[in-house]
């Protein structure tokens, strides 16, 4: 009985000692896990203060920290109540640049202080698909932007409402 227990012991052991073996807690230097690919420069956030009005939206898609050229880079659909995207799928030029014409809708003074954010993908067909955004902000004619930028012409200094100009 002490004999098995011993040999109990020692197995027990071995096989701590050998699951542990090779196991490291530190992170290894270089992420080979992670994609290649990365969105950078969107125009995002982009306000929406005209009605009716094409808007240019753009992201740049990377491979390695430079542009990928003729890669298809798309806008997944949303609703139409907020605008519309035409085309919705385009080739990156040169520099790895998608730019996108997007069309505001008829009224959007209802829209006022709603958020939408549209998805981009990039699905370079081998496996891996990078996913980004573009935020559109609805603001209304003459209401504070909050960064401080121009409104219908008059500077707004981000602590007051954009006064209509007249």
């Amino acid at each position: 009985m002490k004999r098995s227990a011993a040999f109990l012991f020692v197995l027990l052991f071995a096989f701590f000692f050998l699951t542990a073996c090779g196991s490291n807690t530190k992170p290894d230097p270089v992420d080979t896990t992670g994609s290649p690919y990365t969105f950078i420069n969107a125009s995002t956030p982009m306000d929406i203060d005209e009605s009716d009005t094409d808007y240019e939206l753009f992201i740049q898609l990377l491979k390695d920290g430079f542009g990928m050229e003729g890669q298809l880079v798309k806008i997944a659909p949303f609703d139409i109540h907020y605008g519309y995207i035409r085309p919705s799928s385009i080739y990156t030029d040169e520099d790895g640049w998608a730019i996108y014409s997007y069309h505001s809708p008829a009224d959007t003074s209802k829209l006022a202080g709603e958020h939408v954010m549209l998805d981009v993908i990039y699905d370079d067909e081998n496996g891996s698909v990078l996913y980004g955004n573009i935020e559109l902000i609805f603001v209304a004619p003459g209401q504070k932007k909050p960064d401080g930028g121009n409104c219908d012409g008059e500077e707004n200094d981000g602590n007051t409402n954009c006064t209509q100009g007249g």
